[in-house]
């Protein structure tokens, strides 16, 4: 992933998600998933959240690959 442009699919999905979420752990995930997802840079984006890139990374992968299921 490094090097290319971070997409996050479904990001409609992860507004609704942040809208019930109630668990902290996945609300930190959707929030970083969101900004990424809009107009923030990846490195911002980790900053902010407070987590190292190659968490963001696999954060990004987990989301991708398994939607909701994959962040939890």
């Amino acid at each position: 992933m490094k090097g290319e442009r971070i997409k996050v699919k479904n990001i409609e999905e992860l507004q609704e998600i942040l809208k019930r979420e109630k668990k902290d752990n996945i609300v930190i995930k959707v929030i970083f998933l969101n900004l990424i997802g809009g107009r923030i840079g990846f490195g911002e984006a980790c900053r902010f959240c407070g987590i190292a890139e190659s968490t963001g990374y696999l954060w990004v992968r987990e989301w991708n690959q398994g939607g909701y299921e994959g962040i939890s």
